[in-house]
Protein backbone atom coordinates (compact mmCIF):
# COMPACT_ATOMS: atom_id res chain seq x y z
CA UNK A 1 0.00 0.00 0.00
CA UNK A 2 1.44 3.34 -1.08
CA UNK A 3 0.75 6.40 1.06
CA UNK A 4 -0.22 9.52 -0.85
CA UNK A 5 2.05 12.43 0.07
CA UNK A 6 0.70 15.15 2.34
CA UNK A 7 0.65 18.37 0.32
CA UNK A 8 1.65 21.78 1.70
CA UNK A 9 1.69 25.10 -0.10
CA UNK A 10 2.82 28.37 1.38
CA UNK A 11 4.80 31.57 1.23
CA UNK A 12 8.18 31.67 2.96
CA UNK A 13 10.59 34.46 3.90
CA UNK A 14 14.27 33.57 4.28
CA UNK A 15 17.37 35.64 4.67
CA UNK A 16 21.14 35.54 4.65
CA UNK A 17 23.77 37.59 6.39
CA UNK A 18 27.28 37.80 4.94
CA UNK A 19 29.92 38.79 7.48
CA UNK A 20 33.70 38.55 7.34
CA UNK A 21 33.71 36.22 4.32
CA UNK A 22 31.09 33.87 5.80
CA UNK A 23 27.36 33.27 5.29
CA UNK A 24 25.04 32.46 8.19
CA UNK A 25 23.01 29.33 7.35
CA UNK A 26 21.17 26.70 9.37
CA UNK A 27 20.83 22.95 8.89
CA UNK A 28 17.59 21.62 7.44
CA UNK A 29 15.18 20.30 10.06
CA UNK A 30 16.19 16.75 11.03
CA UNK A 31 12.62 15.48 10.75
CA UNK A 32 12.62 16.16 6.99
CA UNK A 33 15.15 13.31 6.65
CA UNK A 34 17.31 15.04 4.02
CA UNK A 35 20.71 14.39 5.53
CA UNK A 36 22.87 17.41 6.29
CA UNK A 37 21.86 20.27 4.02
CA UNK A 38 22.16 23.98 4.74
CA UNK A 39 19.41 26.54 4.17
CA UNK A 40 18.82 30.24 4.62
CA UNK A 41 17.17 31.07 7.95
CA UNK A 42 13.47 31.91 7.93
CA UNK A 43 10.03 30.44 7.83
CA UNK A 44 6.42 30.74 6.79
CA UNK A 45 4.77 34.09 6.27
CA UNK A 46 1.67 34.44 8.41
CA UNK A 47 -1.65 35.55 6.93
CA UNK A 48 -1.70 39.35 6.61
CA UNK A 49 2.05 39.65 7.21
CA UNK A 50 4.43 41.16 4.68
CA UNK A 51 7.44 39.03 3.75
CA UNK A 52 9.93 41.63 5.04
CA UNK A 53 8.14 41.70 8.40
CA UNK A 54 8.10 37.90 8.50
CA UNK A 55 11.87 37.62 8.11
CA UNK A 56 12.43 40.09 10.95
CA UNK A 57 10.04 38.07 13.14
CA UNK A 58 11.62 34.74 12.17
CA UNK A 59 15.14 35.87 13.10
CA UNK A 60 13.85 37.15 16.43
CA UNK A 61 12.02 33.86 17.11
CA UNK A 62 14.79 31.54 15.94
CA UNK A 63 17.97 33.39 16.97
CA UNK A 64 16.62 35.94 19.47
CA UNK A 65 18.37 38.71 17.53
CA UNK A 66 17.22 41.84 15.78
CA UNK A 67 18.05 42.21 12.11
CA UNK A 68 17.61 44.83 9.42
CA UNK A 69 16.47 44.10 5.87
CA UNK A 70 19.01 45.33 3.33
CA UNK A 71 17.13 44.30 0.19
CA UNK A 72 15.02 41.65 -1.49
CA UNK A 73 17.38 39.49 -3.55
CA UNK A 74 15.01 37.11 -5.30
CA UNK A 75 11.57 35.54 -5.34
CA UNK A 76 11.56 31.89 -6.41
CA UNK A 77 9.62 28.66 -6.02
CA UNK A 78 10.51 25.32 -4.47
CA UNK A 79 8.53 22.26 -5.44
CA UNK A 80 9.99 19.28 -3.65
CA UNK A 81 9.11 15.97 -2.01
CA UNK A 82 10.56 15.08 1.38
CA UNK A 83 10.44 11.63 2.93
CA UNK A 84 10.22 12.03 6.71
CA UNK A 85 9.40 9.09 8.98
CA UNK A 86 5.85 10.44 9.28
CA UNK A 87 5.25 9.84 5.57
CA UNK A 88 5.94 11.54 2.23
CA UNK A 89 5.46 15.30 2.04
CA UNK A 90 5.04 17.37 -1.13
CA UNK A 91 5.91 21.04 -0.62
CA UNK A 92 5.26 23.97 -2.96
CA UNK A 93 6.68 27.22 -1.62
CA UNK A 94 6.98 30.73 -2.94
CA UNK A 95 10.17 32.03 -1.34
CA UNK A 96 11.22 35.63 -0.69
CA UNK A 97 15.02 35.70 -0.24
CA UNK A 98 16.47 38.73 1.56
CA UNK A 99 19.91 40.12 2.20
CA UNK A 100 20.03 41.05 5.88
CA UNK A 101 22.35 42.49 8.49
CA UNK A 102 22.24 42.32 12.25
CA UNK A 103 21.01 45.41 14.05
CA UNK A 104 24.09 47.16 15.49
CA UNK A 105 23.21 46.15 19.06
CA UNK A 106 22.83 42.45 18.08
CA UNK A 107 25.80 41.98 15.73
CA UNK A 108 27.91 38.99 16.83
CA UNK A 109 31.50 39.84 17.66
CA UNK A 110 32.82 36.51 16.34
CA UNK A 111 31.89 33.70 13.98
CA UNK A 112 30.81 31.20 16.62
CA UNK A 113 27.59 29.25 15.88
CA UNK A 114 24.38 30.92 17.06
CA UNK A 115 21.91 28.79 19.01
CA UNK A 116 18.65 28.40 17.15
CA UNK A 117 15.41 26.56 17.63
CA UNK A 118 12.68 25.80 15.12
CA UNK A 119 9.51 26.42 17.15
CA UNK A 120 7.24 24.28 14.97
CA UNK A 121 9.57 21.27 14.98
CA UNK A 122 8.05 17.99 16.12
CA UNK A 123 8.27 17.14 19.82
CA UNK A 124 11.75 16.06 20.78
CA UNK A 125 13.54 17.94 17.99
CA UNK A 126 16.88 19.08 19.33
CA UNK A 127 18.10 22.63 19.38
CA UNK A 128 20.30 23.34 16.41
CA UNK A 129 22.69 26.10 15.57
CA UNK A 130 23.13 28.52 12.73
CA UNK A 131 26.70 28.35 11.42
CA UNK A 132 28.94 30.75 9.57
CA UNK A 133 30.05 28.87 6.45
CA UNK A 134 33.01 30.28 4.50
CA UNK A 135 31.92 31.81 1.20
CA UNK A 136 34.87 30.15 -0.56
CA UNK A 137 33.64 26.71 0.54
CA UNK A 138 30.07 27.47 -0.54
CA UNK A 139 31.25 28.63 -3.97
CA UNK A 140 33.38 25.47 -4.29
CA UNK A 141 30.31 23.31 -3.60
CA UNK A 142 31.73 21.88 -0.36
CA UNK A 143 28.43 22.22 1.53
CA UNK A 144 25.10 20.84 0.24
CA UNK A 145 22.48 23.59 0.26
CA UNK A 146 18.72 23.81 -0.19
CA UNK A 147 17.56 24.68 -2.69
CA UNK A 148 20.47 23.53 -4.86
CA UNK A 149 20.40 26.92 -6.62
CA UNK A 150 20.93 28.87 -3.36
CA UNK A 151 24.64 29.53 -3.98
CA UNK A 152 23.85 30.81 -7.50
CA UNK A 153 21.22 33.15 -6.03
CA UNK A 154 23.77 34.41 -3.49
CA UNK A 155 26.73 34.66 -5.89
CA UNK A 156 26.62 38.48 -6.13
CA UNK A 157 27.03 38.68 -2.34
CA UNK A 158 29.80 36.09 -2.16
CA UNK A 159 32.40 37.59 -4.51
Amino acid sequence: MTTEPEQRIGAVAVGVIVQDGHVLLEPMAKWLNTGLMWRAIGGFIEFGEYAADAIVREFKEELNRDIEVVRLLEVYENIVTFDPASGPLDVHETVFLYELRFAPHDRPTDLEPLASYEQDAPAGEEHSAAHWLPTSELLAGEHPVFPPTLVDLLAPLLD
